[in-house]
């Protein structure tokens, strides 16, 4: 995107890889809303959407093209996670955090009835990967570590969620199957 160059981040692709979706913020100190752009990699045309949200960031496309799942500031300064209608640009709420810190890295999973995330606390050194049943609205630790968790996704097939996680000074790709806490270490 060469519009407002070095104010654009956080692309995503569309399922269908027709589009991309990425965040424009055009003020300084993000004061002002961001701007979710949608280009057509097939005409190249450009539109943008609106969402009532503060400080959002894209994060991943639902598997219908019609939405895209966002993380942004709630009101009362909390960070939540909101499913915007790319048509209309109106945002639902999909999960609210009532602690500004320690929310991260949301993945939506490939189906798109889950949202996988992780829960920092420094304070506890405890670092947790939590799922969200967007249908059922719970929530599911599926695991609890001393060692921060970073850069998780979800297998095509949806039976396992790998990850990122540092152990004693060293980077460990880890695996675990969604359902059951055994976990499959690789160090890289």
């Amino acid at each position: 995107a060469l519009r407002f160059e070095g104010s654009n981040f956080c692309p995503c692709w569309s399922p269908d890889g027709d589009y991309l979706a990425y965040t424009s913020v055009r003020s300084q100190g993000r004061s002002e809303p961001g701007v979710l752009c949608i280009k057509s990699m097939i005409s190249g045309e450009e539109r943008e959407v609106h969402p009532a949200i503060k400080d959002f960031d894209t994060v991943a496309w639902f598997p219908d093209g019609r939405f895209i799942l966002v993380r942004g500031v709630a009101e009362g300064h909390r960070l939540g996670l909101f499913r915007v209608d790319i048509a209309t640009g109106e945002a639902e709420a999909s999960l609210i955090y009532n602690d500004m810190e320690g929310f991260h890295g949301p993945v939506l999973s490939r189906d798109g009835k889950k949202i996988f995330y992780d829960l920092d606390s420094w304070k506890n050194d405890t670092f947790r990967i939590m799922s969200y049943d967007l249908e059922t609205k719970q929530k599911k630790e599926l695991i609890r570590s001393s060692s921060q968790i970073i850069h998780y996704d979800q297998s095509p097939d949806r039976k396992w969620l790998a990850f990122k996680e540092g152990e004693k000074g060293i980077a460990c790709l880890k695996t675990i199957p969604l359902g059951t806490l055994t976990v499959t270490v690789g160090v890289f």
